[in-house]
């Protein structure tokens, strides 16, 4: 394909599904100063992974338009009929031993195309844990990074200046819909500091990039050292995240508070694991699973019990505005509803790996949303005989549709407050046993020690 017209494309559907991928998530947070991602110098990008094509897929649309950078990919993810998506957003494999190829001679054109881009000042984006987990655990780094780096700074016989940029990425939640995300851009790491190191010990060069490398990749997300305690660090996270952040943080979903509140609960709860024992770590994991149990079956989320009770003026103002607006929430629904079906239920059964499910839907939705969206508006337009009607009711269905996914919410809010009224006044059993549960893992949290965040400190 043409260079200018692939451009021309990839800028095309980065606006298509930056779209999207807004849509699906309810902030799209990008943190770091715009002045740690130059447009005319080499860079890499390298991030931890989480969240399968849903990564790569955020961190282009973190960057301006004057950036393409070249991402590598798991190859058993390019599936024949995915290859020309991958393409066009400028996807490439990457092999590993398991794939069941020769990975050296599969991965050296790989590399050089890699060499190529840096040469040109352009940017590559790279997973160097090599696989994706949604844990927040940043595992120990290849080297193929840092062998990219030092063979690109060779080709230019030392002269050519590379930025790594370490990426943290944080989900509120790896699956559901309308969920919170951060792209946290770090202020990156000097190749050329590492150059002189590189002439007379390349081995050690080797290992100080990668480890400074993964330090960085640390201090921009939530790192649980422990992987062992990510289960227990993930159950306080979720229950007790917001009480180390400020109302309006939590209100407009500051995924920064919720960063720094990850790292402050990992910090506790190591401290308090030195010193616990195996049985006690396994009972305080039992009783937050037991609560969340507890949760389900009364079709709550913490996030409402904690709050401080509404108001029955606030309830009856509530339940009016959805009576209200029925009629929207109706129409947009239906409107949608063969999308919305088929982008919920059906489009993640394509990849056994869970983590793909944002992904797919995110990506999917376009295509899906699309056809549906022209087959329906071609059908308003020639009842109209006018262009108008083509626009205005894929307008309509559009303005609707997200309506009634905020309308959804605000119904289950009403509900769960109304039902949680009626428990509380009946004294129901259920509700004072789901308190005295969290009260005690209250208690636990509080008692907890108090302990720094770590900085992971950088050898140049």
């Amino acid at each position: 394909m043409n260079a200018g017209l692939s451009k021309h494309i990839y800028l095309f559907l980065k606006v298509i599904t930056s779209f999207c991928f807004r849509l699906y998530s309810r902030r799209f947070q990008v943190a770091g100063d715009k002045s740690f991602v130059p447009n005319n110098v080499a860079t890499i990008f390298a991030s931890n992974h989480q969240n399968a094509l849903t990564d790569p897929l955020n961190i282009i649309y973190s960057l301006n338009r004057y950036r393409r950078p070249l991402f590598l990919a798991r190859a058993d993810v390019f599936k024949k009929n995915l290859v020309p998506i991958f393409n066009l957003f400028r996807m490439s494999p990457i092999y590993r031993t398991r794939d069941g190829v020769d990975v050296k001679e599969a991965n050296d054109e790989v590399f050089e195309t890699c060499i190529e881009n840096l040469m040109r000042h352009d940017c590559i984006g790279i997973f160097p844990e090599g696989s994706h987990l949604g844990v927040n655990h940043v595992r120990p780094l290849k080297k193929g990074l840092a062998r990219i780096v030092f063979a690109a700074a060779e080709r230019s016989n030392f002269t050519l200046p590379i930025l790594v940029i370490p990426v943290g990425l944080l989900y509120e939640d790896f699956f559901k819909f309308q969920k919170n995300c951060l792209i946290n851009h770090t202020q990156g790491i000097k190749a050329e500091n590492y150059y002189e190191l590189y002439k007379e010990n390349p081995s050690k060069a080797l290992v100080d990039l990668t480890r400074d490398i993964r330090h960085g990749m640390m201090d921009a997300s939530i790192h649980i050292e422990l992987e062992s305690l990510a289960p227990i660090v993930e159950a306080v996270r979720k229950v007790f995240a917001k009480n180390y952040q400020t109302p309006s943080e939590v209100k407009y979903g500051d995924m920064m508070a919720e960063l720094q509140a990850g790292k402050k609960i990992s910090a506790r709860v190591h401290a308090w694991a030195e010193t616990a024992s195996p049985e006690e770590k396994e009972e305080i994991l039992k009783q937050f699973q037991a609560y969340e149990q507890a949760l389900e079956n009364l079709n709550l989320r913490d996030k409402i019990v904690a709050e401080r009770p509404a108001t029955l003026l606030k309830q009856i103002g509530t339940f009016t505005f959805v009576v209200l607006t029925t009629p929207f929430f109706i129409f947009g629904y239906l409107f949608n509803i063969v999308p919305f079906h088929i982008v919920g239920t059906k489009l993640h059964t394509m990849f056994k790996d869970p983590h793909y499910t944002s992904s797919i839907r995110a990506i999917g939705s376009i295509p899906i949303f699309g056809i549906w969206y022209i087959l329906i508006c071609s059908i308003a337009g020639a009842i109209a005989q006018t262009p108008w009607g083509f626009l205005l009711t894929a307008l309509l269905g559009m303005v609707t549709g997200i309506f009634s996914i905020t309308w959804s919410g605000v119904l289950k809010k009403w509900s769960a407050r109304k039902r949680m009224r009626t428990w509380k006044r009946k004294q129901d059993s259920r509700w004072n046993a789901l308190l005295e549960q969290r009260n005690a893992l209250l208690q636990w949290h509080e008692a907890l020690p108090d302990a720094p965040i770590k900085v992971y400190s950088k050898s140049v």
